[in-house]
């Protein structure tokens, strides 16, 4: 849900303005009153012209190494790799024999909390439209502008190898 979430729905529905309204609570009455959010989210897409491009591992994990659990809360990503992750278990997301036959770089799911992830094969959608990362950062609301502005450098999310063809979106979305 986190990944397909419809942000124009969500407005509409009263889920990201924060002021939800005639809301009913578990105690059993209804009242009107605002809510302030609790977390920012930014959505991140790599795109790239280049069939087969995949993402840069080293700086990805460099991100998931980073990223203190006070400041990020949680990062979900579906991404293209040409090497095989290693969760911060130190667990393979996949055999080496599965990845050495595998003629196109492999579609992934990352699941990060709390400065512990896992990576989990996914199979492709076979889009050539498809983002080679797509990815959600929810963090502590005074905490967004400093990682977006790393992220959008480029220091976290880019292209293995040449970076040519290559378009980063960042966008906050709540």
């Amino acid at each position: 849900m986190i990944l397909g979430l419809d942000a124009k729905l969500a407005e509409t529905s009263g889920f990201l303005d924060g002021k939800a309204q005639n809301e009913r609570h578990d105690h059993g009455h209804e009242h009107d009153h605002g809510h302030s959010s609790e977390v920012e989210v930014l959505s991140v897409a790599l795109t790239s012209d280049k069939q087969g491009a995949r993402v840069d591992l080293a700086r990805l994990e460099n991100f998931l190494f980073q990223a203190p659990k006070d400041e990020i809360y949680r990062i979900k990503a579906i991404l293209y790799a040409s090497d095989i992750p290693v969760s911060s278990t130190g667990d393979r997301a996949m055999s080496l024999e599965a990845h050495e036959q595998a003629t196109t770089p492999t579609r992934y799911i990352l699941n990060w909390a709390f400065m512990r992830w896992t990576y989990t094969v996914a199979p492709s959608e076979g889009g050539s439209n498809e983002p080679v990362v797509r990815m959600t950062v929810m963090a502590a609301p005074s905490e967004l502008t400093k990682w977006r502005k790393r992220i959008e450098a480029g220091e976290f999310v880019a292209l293995e190898g040449d970076a040519a063809g290559a378009e980063l979106r960042v966008e906050k979305i709540s």
